[in-house]
């Protein structure tokens, strides 16, 4: 879900933080530093993980200060988390001035939330980068299957629908 509360336990996400990068894995999917990430961040955001998601906001000093990997957008990094761990999308130098996509994760369950993230870049690299979804507004109330896409708003219940996943 977007733009809805969710649990968040800030004693153990700040302390998977201070214990630094615990999983990383590389993607070699590559940008270009001007390449627009819309889609990618939608993706992430209204990804059907069981993880939350959310965005981790830290400057590059910030994060480097913590011994945390380069955030792919500094000060607004998408992120998946659970309740004492958290996986947020990383860069390093590509090939050819490009930068490679990577996921890097803190606290216990690191392992399996970079893996989930890692795959969520590749799902929107093979369909296409710059493929947008299908969002349909549908009255407040509609009810849906639980999980991404959904987005419960006061006066409408919003559905995110990726071509590579309509009638998955």
């Amino acid at each position: 879900m977007l733009d809805e509360p969710q649990p968040l336990n800030t004693t153990a996400l700040t302390g998977a933080i201070a214990g630094g990068v615990a999983a990383r894995t590389w993607t070699e999917v590559t940008v270009r530093t001007d390449e627009s990430l819309e889609w990618l961040m939608l993706r992430v955001a209204t990804s059907t993980t069981q993880a939350h998601t959310a965005h981790l906001i830290a400057g590059t000093d910030a994060a480097a200060g913590h011994g945390l990997d380069r955030l792919l957008l500094a000060g607004h990094d998408p992120t998946l988390y659970s309740r004492d761990s958290l996986t947020y999308l990383a860069r390093r130098p590509g090939p050819d001035g490009l930068i490679e996509i990577g996921a890097a994760g803190c606290g216990p369950a690191a392992g399996p939330l970079t893996v989930q993230l890692a795959d969520l870049v590749h799902t929107w690299h093979r369909a296409g980068r710059i493929t947008p979804p299908t969002v349909t507004i549908h009255p407040a109330g509609t009810r849906f299957p639980a999980g991404g896409g959904v987005i419960s708003k006061p006066g409408s219940t919003i559905t995110v629908t990726w071509p590579d996943e309509a009638g998955a």
